[in-house]
């Protein structure tokens, strides 16, 4: 393969990541929340999803549930851990 498809292909997925914790902007550097949603579009999730039974728009629907769970309560645990380190 190519290096430039390499690097682009490797690139992807922190690509979506940054794109879709866009929908949050009140805390773009939510870790929590972007690993939430590194793994809501994840291969891996999908497949067990559909393992699971679960139709494309199921699947969809529980993984925007899962991200949209992690919310500002994050940012005041992480403060409170950076704290105490």
């Amino acid at each position: 393969m190519p290096p430039s498809i390499r690097s682009g292909i490797l690139a992807f997925p922190s690509a979506v990541v940054a794109v879709l914790a866009t929908g949050w902007p009140e805390y773009p550097d939510a870790h929590m929340r972007r690993a939430a949603i590194g793994h809501a579009v994840g291969f891996g999730t999908w497949r067990s999803l559909a393992a699971e039974g679960l139709t494309d728009a199921e699947a969809a629907e529980l993984m925007v549930q899962l991200v949209a769970c992690v919310g500002p309560e994050e940012e005041t645990k992480s403060s409170r851990r950076s704290e105490h380190e």
